[in-house]
């Protein structure tokens, strides 16, 4: 009986992953596990068919994006950034690669960033953390065929970046090899 209650917590996959590896950039693995096996329970499906297969990060994050995209919805990691991040002295800027770091981004910034989590998808923009010169989210777009900074704004959308940071990014976005 006990082990029919929750099966992911119990499979021994899992648990070892779990004893090893609790978290993994971003992710936590009893928020992707719970996630996944609801979403397979509400579609009628077997709730954890993983069953002492699933032993790493990758390979439960790739059952995951198999499973969201074979139900219509936006996997959780993105495709490769357009233009990639970069850490030096004068800039810092760190791409967002998956559903939970853009919620989590949108939750710090008080802004509306993941409402573009189709868009980012479809690979039409791109979201980024910018942590210095100063802190504000970063989207970039696709326009004309080329990769530009669309927007980039502080907390809450209080204001965009200063015309120095702003210009930094655009040579940073001018290494996308447009």
């Amino acid at each position: 009986w006990l082990l029919g209650c929750f099966p992911p917590f119990l499979d021994p996959g899992i648990h070892g992953l779990a004893s090893k590896q609790p978290s993994y950039n971003e992710f936590h693995l009893s928020q992707i596990v719970t996630d996944l096996s609801n979403r397979r329970e509400i579609r009628g499906l077997d709730f954890w068919p993983y069953r002492n297969r699933i032993h790493t990060w990758e390979q439960l994050l790739s059952a995951y994006d198999r499973f969201l995209k074979k139900t219509n919805h936006v996997p959780e990691r993105f495709g490769a950034p357009p233009v990639p991040g970069i850490e030096c002295e004068e800039i810092v800027i760190a791409p967002i690669t998956s559903r939970t770091g853009l919620d989590a981004e949108s939750a710090d910034m008080q802004n509306c960033i993941s409402t573009y989590l189709v868009q980012i998808y479809e690979e039409k923009c791109y979201a980024y953390r910018l942590l210095q010169p100063e802190r504000a989210t970063v989207l970039v777009d696709r326009r004309s065929g080329r990769w530009s900074i669309a927007e980039a704004m502080l907390a809450a959308n209080e204001r965009q970046v200063k015309s120095s940071t702003w210009n930094r990014l655009v040579d940073w976005g001018m290494t996308a090899g447009n």
